[in-house]
């Protein structure tokens, strides 16, 4: 383990002297070093580190890390899927899968989701298949509760979605009619000449006759 770690280390180049440069790249390394087995230690000790693969969580407010009626871990689930989220689009996963991300048991994450929909940071539902058994869960994430969005960003969203009124906005109406308000003669003689040969106006005669 330890030579797999050394031999993943970024190579200094040949004739350069900088003690310090390479310290932040070394101690990234720190998390993937070999596990030991001392029983004097938490079990959460052996438990290999998760490599980075570059995912990372948007800017969550303080207000949510703060709020002491939620369980730690609990704070950490709805992190971890808020991530997942993206633009907040519902997430379809079971309850294995956040328990293997998380370390934890499946009944621990129930009573993760629990306090989270206690608290209305989450909702989710049951997922079936075309049987009727369960296949996972459904999560609905309350990101504005979670994560931190600029005023701007925000505005944006709903001038562009029209998410606060219900009518369109004058910006964003199309000006350019392609029907006249002013009514067009020669276009009317067209269609008087077209109904005179299609008979129309014949039957109207014969209607008003009879009358």
């Amino acid at each position: 383990m330890i030579e797999q770690s050394l031999s993943i280390l970024p190579q200094r180049r040949v004739g350069t002297f900088s003690p310090l440069a390479m310290t932040n790249q070394i101690l990234a390394f720190l998390p993937y070093t070999e596990k030991t087995s001392d029983p004097a230690k938490p079990r959460r000790k052996s438990i290999d580190a998760p490599l980075d693969n570059n995912t990372f969580v948007k800017p969550i407010k303080q207000c949510f890390v703060k709020n002491p009626r939620l369980m730690p871990m609990t704070r950490i689930m709805l992190t971890l899927i808020s991530g997942w989220a993206g633009d907040g689009r519902p997430i379809e996963t079971t309850i294995g899968i956040i328990a293997k991300h998380l370390g934890k048991s499946r009944r621990q994450v129930f009573r993760y989701l629990k306090d989270a929909v206690e608290e209305g940071y989450l909702f989710y539902s049951r997922t079936k298949n075309r049987k009727g058994m369960y296949t996972g869960v459904k999560l609905r994430l309350n990101l504005s509760a979670i994560r931190y969005t600029s005023k701007k960003q925000s505005e944006v969203k709903t001038t562009k979605n029209g998410g606060i009124s219900d009518v369109t906005p004058m910006t964003d109406t199309n000006d350019k009619y392609i029907l006249k308000t002013k009514e067009d003669d020669e276009l009317w003689t067209k269609l008087l000449q077209f109904g005179g040969k299609l008979g129309y106006f014949e039957k109207d005669k014969d209607q008003r006759n009879t009358t």
